[in-house]
């Protein structure tokens, strides 16, 4: 009798001991799937989520607007659909002619960022951001700190440089919608007080004619209460919303060579073009963010 309970004993604590193996194991790789896969859509380990408090000086009010998930710290589901917007944008008074700008930026340092609010001191501006730039969260702080304010960048097979092909991964037409509302949302998490999403080039991008794939972004991006900024393009999905989803979707044009411009307008330039858009603009007209005359809700 008393072998047999020793032997019982000894099943009992054998079974414990491999049943806590398997749960740590399954655990275990949960976690490296997790991790994988947030890699595979960020590509870049750098911009990997991080889950500590950012310091004391960095902090900006309206914290509360915020909530940490699985993909990392990103704006609470709520109706309002202009609440980040609204939050985040730039506060500018100003009566008078005005063009609309939003800067994408390249692979920029804080450095450079400086030198370009520079040229606009007497302004404040909108900028386009890629997730995978340098010193983002340098860059991120002089924007916010100079009164400024970003999207970031939709990255498309059509807008990512060739050096930065093989570490970026595009958003693809067609593809699951959970694969799309992961990307989305570890997009958004990379940069935090976005106002928006911005998709620079649509021309030659599947994604952006995929009604379907366009009414996934842009439905979470309202549950979050950020906009949508996109260039002017007959082709896109965009112009063709169900008016079901209420999402504040900004249009503007790209800027080019020999293109006229006139009050009230919005463009987007590269970083590369400034000097040459200064040298046409108008003296009678300044250049204001991208969310002037829109923002309107009040938190």
């Amino acid at each position: 009798m008393k072998n047999k309970l020793t032997v019982s004993w000894i099943i009992f604590i054998c079974s414990l001991i491999l049943f806590v193996s398997i749960v740590e194991l399954l655990h275990r790789t949960k976690s490296e799937q997790l991790t994988t896969y947030q890699y595979r859509i960020l590509i870049d380990k750098d911009l990997a989520i991080e889950e500590t408090e950012p310091e004391e000086k960095n902090k900006i009010s309206n914290i509360n607007l915020y909530e940490k998930t699985i993909y990392g710290v990103l704006p609470k589901k709520q109706n309002d659909y202009m609440k980040i917007f609204n939050a985040y944008s730039s506060n500018i008074d100003y009566v008078g002619n005005y063009i609309k700008i939003a800067i994408v930026l390249s692979d920029e340092n804080s450095l450079k960022i400086k030198q370009i609010i520079e040229n606009f001191k007497h302004t404040k501006i909108s900028f386009i951001i890629p997730h995978y730039i340098k010193e983002i969260d340098t860059v991120i702080n002089t924007i916010l700190e100079t009164g400024n304010e970003f999207f970031i960048q939709l990255p498309l097979q059509s807008s990512i440089p060739i050096d930065k092909i093989n570490k970026v991964s595009p958003f693809l037409a067609n593809a699951s919608t959970q694969d799309n509302i992961d990307k989305l949302n570890y997009l958004i998490a990379s940069a935090k007080y976005a106002i928006g999403i911005a998709i620079v080039s649509t021309s030659n991008s599947l994604f952006t004619k995929s009604k379907k794939d366009i009414e996934l972004i842009t439905n979470e991006l309202s549950q979050r209460g950020m906009s949508i900024l996109y260039t002017k393009d007959n082709d896109t999905a965009l112009n063709s919303i169900d008016n079901k989803i209420k999402c504040l979707c900004l249009e503007a044009k790209l800027f080019e060579k020999n293109i006229s411009i006139n009050s009230g307008e919005s463009f987007i330039l590269n970083d590369t073009q400034i000097n040459e858009f200064l040298k046409i603009l108008p003296e009678n007209i300044k250049c204001v963010p991208i969310s002037f005359k829109v923002k309107n809700a009040t938190l």
